[in-house]
């Protein structure tokens, strides 16, 4: 006879645990972690729900778990998260790719409706390179260039564009600095960092806590980077080349007062995400930009 228990029990007992910590995805939380534990996939768990796991499966789930109660994100405990049905690596070294962050990818793939274009594309404050490595597997003939002002957060992006066959640079420094070369590109992509300062208190413990600040916060109003990226991007683009920009709620009029003060754009698109929101503004550079 044995103490251990089976799988199912063990998720149960994680569920109530992470629901007493107040964490909304405690079912979830507790499945994901233990199928990762055990090195299988969540459908699994439930096939064999009788299982009696192995003790040191057990006290990797047991810590994991225990990692979460303290509210770090699962992908960070896992390494792991999902972008454009796509694996992608993570660290605590970037910021995890979020669902709403897809909508850059998409506005691009209205705008370039040609998969087999070959085009070169800037991706700005990269992270872990999830919306190029997006761009990269949409498009196979692009070549990519990655900046981000963070050294550690590109080795995570060069890890994961390493899966693709596009060519790629990385250069680390702040926005269009990082360039080592005089170059003009057909597309710019971006997810700065967009949150207000003030908005900190807001914000969940999983991203205060854990989640890199020099990647989440845009100074008081939360524009500072955007501004910058608007003002100077039609400078590195072609002519008809596209800037397309995650932003954040309620930015979509600013961000398109700036374009037009700016003059270098003659077009602009916002997209809205799944909740609504003005999300992503694409500009495209002028002739006379």
């Amino acid at each position: 006879m044995t103490n251990q228990p089976t799988i199912i029990e063990l998720i149960s007992d994680a569920e109530k645990k992470l629901t007493e910590s107040d964490i909304d995805t405690a079912r979830l939380d507790a499945e994901v972690l233990l199928a990762f534990a055990m090195g299988t996939k969540r459908g699994e768990l439930y096939l064999n729900r009788e299982k009696i796991p192995s003790t040191n499966e057990i006290e990797k789930f047991n810590s994991y778990i225990e990692d979460r109660i303290k509210r770090c994100p699962v992908a960070y405990i896992t390494g792991e998260k999902e972008f454009w049905s796509i694996p992608i690596k993570v660290t605590q070294e970037c910021l995890i790719p979020r669902p709403e962050s897809e909508l850059i990818v998409e506005s691009v793939l209205k705008i370039y409706t040609d998969k087999k274009k070959a085009f070169e594309i800037l991706d700005l404050c990269t992270g872990s390179g999830c919306v190029a490595m997006a761009l990269a597997t949409e498009f196979p003939n692009t070549q990519i260039i990655c900046t981000d002002i963070s050294a550690t957060a590109l080795e995570i992006a060069k890890i994961n564009l390493n899966s693709v066959k596009n060519p790629s640079k990385f250069y680390c420094g702040d926005l269009f600095d990082a360039l080592k070369e005089p170059k003009t590109f057909h597309l710019i992509t971006a997810n700065p960092p967009y949150v207000p300062t003030g908005h900190q208190k807001m914000l969940d413990p999983e991203i205060t806590a854990y989640e890199p600040a020099v990647s989440l916060y845009g100074g008081k109003s939360g524009l500072n980077f955007m501004a910058k990226i608007i003002e100077h991007a039609s400078l590195y683009l072609k002519t008809g080349g596209w800037l397309v920009m995650e932003m954040g709620l309620g930015q979509a009029e600013k961000m398109e007062q700036i374009a037009a003060e700016c003059g270098g754009y003659d077009k602009t698109i916002i997209a809205k995400d799944l909740a609504g929101i003005e999300r992503v503004i694409c500009l495209r550079r002028s002739e006379n930009g």
